[in-house]
């Protein structure tokens, strides 16, 4: 299975072949929310605009009572989530954020588990068990 730095350098690699850049550092700081080699799938807004001005199909996961802004749930996140993702967060009362994912097998999952915060305590590894 390949980790999900060398999936993230493959992503940037796309998106600079498309761009016609040479600058990958540049890029791929640009792309990503977490640069580090840690750093998860998070896509900043000029990522999401790449991805789908570049022809990646995203869904929109529909919100539950998880805040997206909570620090707990980007950490959870940028640490176990499979697919590249963008937070938003529309202008108006009581917005808690949209989430964007491009997988569209994760966008159905998240529903059928019960919502964001089930799906992504699944993902977390029960550290009771060792």
């Amino acid at each position: 299975m390949i980790d999900r730095n060398d999936r993230r350098r493959q992503l940037t690699l796309e998106i600079l072949k498309k761009l016609g850049a040479d600058n990958y550092k540049s890029v791929y700081s640009s792309l990503w929310t977490n640069i580090r080699k840690t750093g998860g799938y998070g896509l900043t807004l000029y990522g999401y605009n790449a991805f789908t001005d570049y022809g990646w199909e995203s869904w929109i996961v529909p919100s539950d009572r998880y805040h997206l802004s909570h620090i707990h749930v980007k950490l959870m996140l940028d640490k176990y989530f499979p697919c590249p993702y963008h937070i938003s967060f529309p202008r108006g009362p009581n917005v808690r954020g949209v989430l964007h994912v491009f997988d569209s097998r994760i966008a159905v999952l998240i529903p059928l588990h019960g919502g964001l915060k089930a799906y992504i305590d699944g993902l977390v590894p029960d550290m009771s068990k060792n």
